[in-house]
């Protein structure tokens, strides 16, 4: 959708004059943008820009309805939150404090189709905040996030249906990604969210009953999704534990990559940060993420 174009960043202040556009439509406003700091691609400079039907400009145009003193204040792009769960029409008063702090955009990856069909109207609308939505996210079985699901569902908050299926959707093989991609494409995503955790383990993980929550897909299964969805125009975003699942993911072709490898400790415990040579990435990774 479109933006209001003050919040928009500047990129022709260095370029040379150009003549004013004509507004668009008739009687479109014009504006004078007086007393702001704006970005020229290397610092704040304070200068004066303007308006016409909603298109900046680096020189005055005919006419000007109306000046505005930005009072020294600094004019910067939308900010956007790339990985919250809380943009759901039911916290009524989301969309307020987001567009209060500058945050115009923002991505919820995992969550219920619900949420995102209540947004049709409320949200992604001139007057409130642009959110996506992933639906429900791909894992292993016994993978995170089963026991969010789980300590929710076993506290009243969530329904005993809102795990499995709902909140997440559990895949073993490219076969079961395949059997229930019909189900999630009809769910209209905006993305897709996978997760990886410790997938360098994933085989001893998977038969090790004490790591469940703390395992996700198989790497070859992850591959086969992002195929999928590229496929149908979607983009994948991934969370990641480890250094390895952070490499894994770049060959899967994701992305995005949600978190960096060590932003927790394994099991929550300071003591699970004892093995830190599992989360420390190196020039290579660095390298090769940057690549794609």
């Amino acid at each position: 959708m479109r933006r209001p174009w003050w919040i928009l960043l500047l990129a022709s202040c260095t370029a040379a004059p150009t003549p004013a556009p004509t507004p668009r439509g008739a009687g479109a406003p014009t504006y004078e943008w007086r007393g702001g700091q704006w970005f020229d691609g290397t610092a704040f400079v304070s200068r004066t820009v303007w308006s016409a039907g909603g298109v900046l400009l680096d020189r005055a145009p005919s006419r000007v309805d109306s000046v505005i003193d930005l009072a020294g204040g600094f004019v910067v792009p939308p900010f956007g939150e790339a990985h919250n769960h809380n943009a759901v029409v039911s916290d009524t008063g989301i969309a307020h404090r987001y567009l209060r702090e500058g945050i115009y955009y923002v991505q919820n990856p995992s969550g219920f189709a619900r949420d995102r069909a209540a947004s049709i109207g409320v949200f992604s609308t001139p007057g409130s905040i642009d959110v996506s939505f992933s639906n429900a996210g791909f894992t292993g079985p016994g993978g995170h996030p089963m026991g969010l699901a789980r300590r929710n569902i076993a506290r009243g908050v969530w329904g005993p249906n809102d795990g499995e299926g709902a909140f997440y959707q559990t895949v073993a093989t490219t076969a079961d990604v395949d059997a229930r991609w019909p189900a999630f494409v009809a769910t209209q995503p905006d993305f897709v969210k996978t997760f990886l955790l410790f997938s360098e383990e994933y085989a001893v993980r998977l038969a090790d009953s004490s790591t469940l929550n703390w395992r996700g897909l198989d790497p070859k299964v992850l591959a086969h999704i992002v195929r999928k969805a590229h496929g149908a125009g979607l983009r994948v975003v991934t969370h990641v534990e480890t250094a390895a699942d952070f490499r894994n993911a770049v060959d899967a072709g994701v992305d995005e990559i949600n978190h960096l490898p060590g932003f927790r400790p394994e099991g929550d415990q300071l003591s699970g940060y004892l093995k830190l040579d599992r989360y420390r990435m190196n020039a290579a990774d660095a390298r090769r993420a940057a690549e794609r």
